[in-house]
């Protein structure tokens, strides 16, 4: 494995922070790639903050007293940041969660750093950027009075070859909806969105199980768009995450094990019309 310089583990640090906002220190150590020892991490954190160019805050409750890090608010900071980085100062748009968010925010990081790696050549936007980056909104077909029925995230697949791009929703989903939201939803992926897929990837079996109730009650029944593929429209795992290395366990809505990476390849070679149940091949159980 390459040794990284030490001066880029400024710019990794950085990256992380502008790019999902407030992150955990574990959270910064498990994304950053070549790992960083402890040590190392904290003479970067010191550094940074002695440059004031990232805060830090203490949260309780369910966050256990962690420290979380954030890019200053400040101007001549945020310019600094940009320089570092070599980015415009525009780019430097760190979201602010709220402190019950700040543990689901840290989750989301890991699992976009790990479909980053995984599908180098997909575009992967965070929910606060789909205000700035339009493209997410127009896939979701979003209006501001049901934002709160957006994604976590979108996983976007340029195809020239077609005449759309694939777009797959993820979910990450540490508690589970009310019934009546989940419901909806679900209902709004499958009928009202250009939306290839749905990835939901849960941390208990008894999650999974709730969204696939829902999905197979409330989408399965009445949804024309994608009903010729419906068992495969959503793909949900049981399981929190593994690792970077290691392929989450997924199953469709139907209950059969699936690759997620066979999954995506099947979307990308076909059009929406073209797609039934039996292109989407399944696998023997096992898994992280």
């Amino acid at each position: 494995m390459e040794k990284a310089k030490p001066h880029s583990r400024r710019a990794d640090v950085l990256r992380l922070l502008v790019e999902h906002g407030t992150m955990s220190a574990a959270a910064i150590v498990a994304c950053i790639d070549p790992p960083i020892q402890p040590r190392r991490f904290r003479e970067v954190i010191a550094r940074l903050k002695k440059y004031e160019w990232i805060r830090s805050k203490q949260q309780f409750g369910d966050t256990h007293g962690q420290l979380f890090y954030f890019v200053s608010t400040k101007a001549w900071a945020r310019r600094a940041v940009a320089d570092h980085l070599g980015l415009e100062i525009g780019e430097i748009r760190p979201p602010f969660f709220r402190r019950t968010d700040l543990i689901h925010s840290d989750h989301c990081a890991l699992w976009k750093e790990y479909l980053g790696r995984r599908f180098p050549n997909a575009l992967i936007l965070r929910d606060h950027e789909f205000h700035y980056l339009d493209v997410g909104n127009k896939l979701l077909m979003s209006h501001r009075e049901d934002n709160d029925l957006n994604p976590d995230m979108l996983l976007v697949f340029r195809r020239p070859e077609f005449s759309r791009p694939v777009c797959i929703a993820v979910e990450v989903e540490r508690n589970v909806k009310g019934p009546a939201r989940l419901a909806r939803k679900l209902q709004k992926y499958a009928s009202e969105t250009y939306l290839d897929g749905i990835i939901y990837f849960c941390e208990a079996e008894v999650r999974q199980v709730k969204i696939k109730e829902s999905y197979r009650n409330s989408v399965l029944s009445g949804v024309n768009r994608i009903s010729h593929f419906g068992d495969n429209f959503a793909l949900m795992s049981d399981s929190a995450f593994c690792g970077f290395s290691v392929e989450p366990e997924m199953f469709n809505s139907a209950g059969k094990r699936v690759s997620l990476a066979d999954w995506v390849i099947t979307l990308l070679n076909s059009e929406e019309y073209q797609r039934d149940n039996d292109m989407f091949p399944v696998l023997a159980a096992g898994g992280c």
